[in-house]
């Protein structure tokens, strides 16, 4: 149950992540809104049918593209845009610039040079910047909501652990990816992921139960990291197991703790962080499946091990007895 509770406690934090998202993207919208139908009256009387035509260029252009994922992309796009715009002798180069790159456009300029040197330039763009604006949010209430979407798919998963006595054939990588999605808001910014899956076959198994071991893995591996480093899945088959190995570029773990790593309340983690069960369920919940874990670490690498066995030839799952109490 600790475990449980560490892992809810984590995921209220991911689901409110796109939650904030979709409520932020919301007030722009609203916003945006109000600006755009107040402005374009005003554009439709001060445009003339050349300009009108660059005009709807331009937006085009702006809901096509996305906009700069980093403040320092951002920056380099903006400098490049106001050196075009000089280039196409705008004079107000430096005050129209910051809108175009806040819309991320990279395409050439010279087909719209004519309204960007006409008097309306600024108004047009800020016009155009609100309505893409609206696009924009619109795009990213949609992610948002997938986002939230699949952290709550992965939740159902974790609340059916035990709802079958018997195991059941499933792939281990999608409860690997299962236990990302979870941790998904501690991954995105300084951990470099990476994932190699070797086409390997489903297993007789206990999902919602490997979905623990994963999560325990996944979550002691970025606690150890201190939430910057890098993260390094991969699956593959031996000749009588699948194996998965979870490596973090961690301090590592003493010979001394690797000796104890397995012992219940046996923790690492500095006062208050761990209740010291984890790893203690990781190893119950592999001896139920006839399968092990192997732990090899050093300063700056540590990798966990977990093999399973595959199924032997003509089992199936009504073959395979239910776990004893």
């Amino acid at each position: 149950m600790a475990a449980l509770g560490e892992l809810m406690a984590g995921t209220a934090h991911e689901i409110n992540t796109p939650l904030g998202a979709i409520q932020a993207s919301i007030w722009n919208i609203h916003r945006s809104l109000e600006r755009s139908l107040t402005q374009l009256p005003v554009v439709l009387e001060q445009l003339s049918p050349e300009l009108w035509a660059e005009f709807q260029l331009l937006l085009s252009w702006a809901q096509a593209t996305q906009e700069p994922e980093s403040s320092r992309e951002e920056r380099q796009l903006r400098r490049q845009i106001c050196q075009s715009l000089a280039d196409l002798g705008v004079a107000e180069a430096a005050d129209l610039a910051p809108s175009l790159s806040q819309m991320g456009l990279t395409q050439s300029l010279e087909p719209v040079q004519q309204l960007l040197l006409s008097p309306q330039a600024a108004f047009a763009i800020e016009t155009i910047y609100n309505i893409a604006a609206i696009h924009s949010n619109s795009h990213n209430i949609q992610v948002a909501a997938e986002r939230a979407n699949r952290i709550v798919a992965a939740l159902k998963g974790y609340a059916r652990r035990g709802d079958t006595d018997h195991k059941i054939r499933a792939s281990i990588a999608a409860g690997i990816d299962t236990a990302l999605t979870l941790y998904h808001n501690q991954i995105k910014h300084d951990i470099e992921l990476t994932k190699h899956y070797e086409a390997v076959p489903e297993i007789l198994c206990y999902p919602e139960e490997l979905l623990q071991v994963w999560s325990n893995l996944v979550g002691n591996a970025l606690q150890a990291m201190r939430g910057k480093g890098s993260l390094a899945i991969a699956v593959s088959q031996t000749t009588t197991d699948l194996a998965v190995s979870i490596t973090d570029s961690g301090p590592g773990i003493s010979l001394e703790d690797q000796q104890k790593i397995f012992t219940p309340f046996f923790t690492t983690k500095p006062s208050g962080e761990g209740c010291g069960l984890g790893l203690s369920i990781v190893s119950k919940i592999l001896d139920k499946h006839n399968g092990r874990i192997e732990l090899q670490s050093e300063p700056g690498k540590t990798e966990f091990r977990v093999f399973l066995p595959l199924d032997r030839p003509g089992e199936h799952p009504s073959q395979v007895p239910p776990p004893s109490a």
